[in-house]
């Protein structure tokens, strides 16, 4: 079943990709295959640049591949090619079969099978798939001169991308689906930077299925970047302690929502590395925390009718008030472990963290002391949930008052101590860079290593 939302991307025609997909499956299938699926896939990117105080690069890039994979005998192999004709075909097949040939049997090797799907309307703008270059570099210095608004910002870089993108995917169980999308995204980085100071480096980015509201929502970014650096000067340390701090939605992505990703994971569940493997049904949060992954928000940019397998697509509840309550599979690790696929042969698609009562003034003033994270920089031990980092672009709250921006300050903790310590959500959260949905969060228990 292709997915409703079937335009041609500006010079791709996705019809014609079902039809190129389609006769390398038959081939694969004529050559002996049991089983197979191809992945077609075409794109056009337009970039322009900003680097050293000017536009140095404006580029269009444009690809089509076709992606085989072949089950024989219970081997797997694969190959794929940029070349759409007869002859281009049947080598790939011959390939794919050939590397299949040498490959280890696996028992668990199964592709899906064809379902219905649901619309995820919304994804895909005519007007921005027209859009040119000139209008293209319009936007960009518009957004350049946005993120220019004070004489204390120096840009390090900027970049604004458009991208056209369909695609078909068929496989020998009947499965059909073809999809087009369009999408721009944008990207900043700078420092502040006077006579007597310089601030250390911060970053925005964002995206849009659109074109319209684009303009303002770019220089919203910007705008954001602005405060955000601006913030930053004057930084002083802070004494060490053992407590609170405040994630900023940036922060939850590193900190709560890529360990939780990890864990629920069919790939780390099946290769034994997740602690929550047999943890269905039990508490993994504060009672506070919710994690759901939507799958068709359209404010994400990850909203998608199916996978990369082409399984669909559903709301799926992965953490309810703290109990974890899924698993998260593709076809393989559902094979492997006995389960169901749950649409996520490429992880998760649009999360949606749930928000509390509190406003985030409320979280900074609910502590004696308190760091309010901005960004994160270090490592975070997928398995154990330790973590240890620079806490940079922060700010020190002190018996509920302002105090100061932080110098670049080391934090440490446990993640899944982290979730159980929860103590409050702020209300209303947002998507924060098309990513995710998350509120700021405060937590209890991290380690601080001031002066």
């Amino acid at each position: 079943m292709s997915s409703p939302n079937t335009q041609a991307a500006a010079g791709m025609d996705q019809a014609a990709l079902l039809s190129r997909a389609s006769a390398l499956l038959q081939e694969a299938l004529k050559q002996g295959a049991d089983e197979a699926q191809v992945v077609s896939r075409g794109a056009e990117e337009t970039k322009v640049r900003y680097e050293k105080n000017d536009f140095t690069c404006t580029s269009t890039n444009e690809t089509l591949t076709l992606s085989l994979k072949v089950y024989k005998n219970g081997k797997k192999g694969t190959a794929s090619t940029n070349d759409l004709d007869e002859g281009a075909l049947a080598d790939t097949a011959g390939r794919a079969l050939s590397l299949a040939g040498f490959s280890i049997e696996d028992e668990f090797l199964k592709l899906p099978e064809d379902s219905d799907i649901t619309e995820v309307a919304g994804r895909f703008d005519p007007e921005l798939a027209a859009i040119g270059t000139e209008e293209l570099h319009r936007l960009a210095a518009d957004f350049i001169a946005a993120a220019r608004s004070d004489g204390r910002i120096s840009l390090d870089g900027a970049q604004i991308e458009v991208t056209k993108y369909c695609e078909a995917i068929v496989n020998s169980n009947g499965l059909s689906r073809t999809d087009a999308i369009t999408r721009l995204d944008w990207t900043v980085m700078g420092l502040g930077k006077t006579e007597t100071e310089t601030t250390s480096f911060d970053y925005m980015s964002d995206s849009s299925w659109s074109w319209k509201g684009a303009a303002q929502k770019s220089e919203a970014t910007a705008s954001k970047l602005v405060a955000s650096i601006l913030s930053s000067f004057g930084p002083k340390s802070c004494e060490s302690y053992k407590g609170h701090i405040v994630l900023a939605p940036a922060v939850v992505s590193d900190l709560l929502i890529s360990p939780i990703r990890y864990q629920v994971s069919g790939t780390a569940l099946m290769d034994g590395k997740s602690r929550w493997d047999k943890s269905l049904g039990e508490v993994v949060a504060a009672s506070s925390f919710t994690l759901v992954d939507s799958a068709h928000n359209v404010e994400l940019m990850g909203a998608t009718p199916y996978d990369a397998e082409g399984v669909a697509t559903k709301p799926l509840t992965v953490i309810e008030n703290g109990v974890l309550r899924a698993h998260l599979d593709s076809t393989y690790t559902a094979s492997h472990r006995g389960t169901q696929s749950t649409g996520h042969a490429n992880g998760m698609h649009t999360i949606e963290i749930s928000g509390g009562d509190a406003t985030r003034d409320e979280l900074l003033k609910s502590a004696d002391q308190v760091i309010l994270v901005e960004r994160f920089s270090g490592n975070v031990d997928p398995l154990t949930g330790d973590f240890s980092g620079i806490a940079k672009g922060s700010h020190f709250y002190k018996n509920g008052e302002y105090q100061h921006a932080l110098t670049e300050t080391m934090i440490a903790g446990n993640v899944f101590e982290l979730l159980k310590d929860i103590k409050a959500l702020s209300k209303d959260p947002k998507p924060h860079c098309g990513q995710y949905v998350a509120p700021w969060v405060l937590v209890d228990g991290v380690s601080v290593t001031g002066a």
